[in-house]
């Protein structure tokens, strides 16, 4: 048995005849000058709201800040709190705006729906890198996805890859066998499986590994994650949009969290299905060509990804050089660049993903996806991008930047003595936040009217508000921390997910932090406005390793309410057990 392959079998019967495509790689500065897409009908009319709407909250908000700070003068610290606070008043104001828009536009979003008797004209793959998974959950989501692809009638056009870049000698062996039994069963859709020996390029390298291997045979691919999973209705909607959009590059689906077994994991789908239909209806209506993309869940046009997405490696060292990490954003921008539409489909019916179930695994992914954002700050200069798709890279740094932000503004404006005229404007910036749940907390109210919805829906709001406001500053300390990592110039680097879950080596950060913040701001404690804007921070944090031995545990029963753990796919899927 050599590096690659389990046997003579799998060289010859689980990889396809060659079929290579060139992936040029492309510079930061290469602009292809595509040729130029027709907007979407609307497009800019919604666009031009919510940029006034967002203007309009960040002047309003930034007078009443300034306004209060030089009440009693102008000083230098006035300045520093104004700019701290600035910032982070557009991220709130753009999500809220957004939000409210997507409770407008929901109604009227497409989602794509084969028809009856539709069969593919062309052949699609379905590409599943993987590393060092947990490889039997692996194997059942395969094999549940190949039956429901055969019961779509995709059999004959559609084709499932395994892109193995394990290094584990136990995953390997697992993987092989898993390999062998999928493939050799005589079903379709046919299982493919190649591992390479080193994992150059990680997740983009493999890709395009596949790519000049055997892209050439196949007109579109599904990218899925090891822990992703869509339905084949699901499958076959994406693919019919494409063949009739010919300018359609890539087509992201909106993505639900699933299959959680901890309480912080469940938290997190409660929050992302409470609050998440109107953000990313709203995030569609503005997109529009110019969408994103999250790396899984989505339908590529081969020969678009092929020609315009290879990526380069950036000039330094890590943090900043090297492989571009966060390669999603990225691929979607130079696709764009390159005259190929980029659209987000947001319904999340039959696409769904895992999450991290502890802590210590969320904050170690959150780190590596820290790295990954603040890295496009070099790329934000890349020549011929849309001025949306630099705003999608704007939003992903400005998620990491808040943090350290809003960290440093309560500090600052504690330690710079009384300021009255903050109080208003910092009320109206937290204010922007409930207004994106509020939104998500209308949408349910409007969609299933009733006294039992509202009950549910009220109470999975409240639990889910508590938990997320004690668990906030710990998110917020250790985003900041990753922020001054990377800034500093240590990489992280991409770790595989084994061990992801092990506890972290620093569960005392928190409520060190919370005592030193204490001590540092207790002598300017002049004010019940400053304990009253401190407390919500320093509490929390002390009693973060309580907190996190709660939210970890995994208590086995269901969450009590439909809203908070609804059916992973509600028509025209498969149900699977992780």
């Amino acid at each position: 048995m050599n590096l690659r392959t389990p046997s003579s079998l799998l060289a010859s019967a689980l990889t396809p005849a060659l079929a290579p495509l060139s992936v040029p790689q492309r510079a930061v500065d290469a602009a292809l000058g595509g040729l130029p897409l027709p907007r979407p009908p609307g497009v800019a009319a919604r666009r031009a709201g919510v940029a006034f709407a967002t203007v309009s909250i960040v002047l309003l908000l930034g007078w009443a800040m300034a306004g209060g700070l030089i009440r009693d003068g102008v000083a230098l610290v006035d300045g520093l709190l104004f700019g701290l606070y600035l910032p982070n008043v557009a991220l709130n104001a753009l999500a809220a705006v957004t939000a409210v828009a997507g409770l407008l536009w929901g109604r009227r979003a497409r989602r794509s729906e084969p028809l009856a008797d539709w069969r593919p004209n062309a052949r699609t793959a379905v590409l599943i890198p993987a590393r060092n998974e947990d490889i039997s959950a692996l194997g059942r989501r395969i094999a549940a996805l190949s039956r429901d692809i055969a019961r779509q009638g995709l059999g004959a056009q559609v084709d499932v890859f395994l892109l193995s870049d394990s290094d584990d000698p136990a995953a390997i062996a697992v993987e092989e066998r898993l390999a062998v039994d999928l493939a050799c069963d005589g079903t379709r859709p046919r299982l493919y499986y190649r591992r390479r020996l080193g994992n150059e390029g990680r997740k983009p390298g493999n890709l395009t590994n596949w790519l000049r291997q055997w892209g050439g045979h196949y007109a579109y691919m599904l990218v899925l994650d090891a822990d992703s999973v869509m339905s084949a209705w699901r499958i076959a909607g994406l693919i019919r949009r494409m063949e009739t959009r010919p300018r359609l590059g890539l087509i992201q689906a909106g993505i639900r969290l699933s299959g959680g077994e901890s309480r912080f994991a469940r938290l997190q789908q409660r929050s992302g299905r409470l609050y998440g239909a109107p953000f990313s209806a709203g995030l569609a209506g503005w997109s529009g060509s110019e969408g994103n993309f999250w790396g899984h869940n989505a339908l590529i046009r081969v020969a678009a990804f092929a020609s315009a997405a290879g990526l380069p490696r950036l000039n330094g060292e890590a943090p900043f050089g090297g492989d571009i990490l966060s390669h999603d954003f990225i691929e979607a921008a130079w696709l764009r660049r390159a005259g190929w539409a980029v659209e987000f489909e947001p319904q999340s019916l039959g696409s769904a993903e895992g999450g991290p179930e502890t802590l210590a695994a969320f904050h170690k992914r959150d780190r590596r996806w820290c790295q990954g954002n603040l890295q496009h700050l070099h790329l934000l200069r890349a020549k011929g991008l849309h001025p949306v798709s630099r705003l999608h890279l704007l939003g992903g740094i400005g998620g990491y930047l808040a943090a350290p932000l809003w960290l440093g503004l309560v500090v600052t404006a504690i330690l710079a003595g009384p300021a009255d005229g903050m109080i208003v404007p910092t009320l109206g910036a937290l204010g922007l936040i409930l207004v994106t749940k509020a939104a998500g907390i209308i949408h349910w109210l409007v969609r299933r009217p009733g006294p039992r919805t509202r009950r549910i829906v009220l109470s999975a709001a409240a639990q889910e508000f508590a938990v997320s406001t004690l668990l906030a500053p710990a998110i917020m300390l250790r985003q900041t921390v990753a922020v001054a990592s990377v800034l500093s110039g240590h990489d992280c680097g991409w770790k595989p997910p084994a061990g992801a879950d092990k506890p972290g080596d620093t569960p005392w950060l928190e409520p060190a932090a919370g005592a030193a913040l204490m001590l540092a701001v207790a002598p300017a404690l002049a004010e019940p406005w400053h304990a009253l804007l401190i407390a919500p921070i320093v509490l929390p944090l002390l009693v973060t390793p309580l907190l996190t031995a709660w939210l970890d545990a995994r208590p086995g029963a269901p969450l009590p309410t439909r809203i908070a753990a609804p059916g992973l796919f509600d028509r025209g899927g498969y149900a699977v057990q992780r």
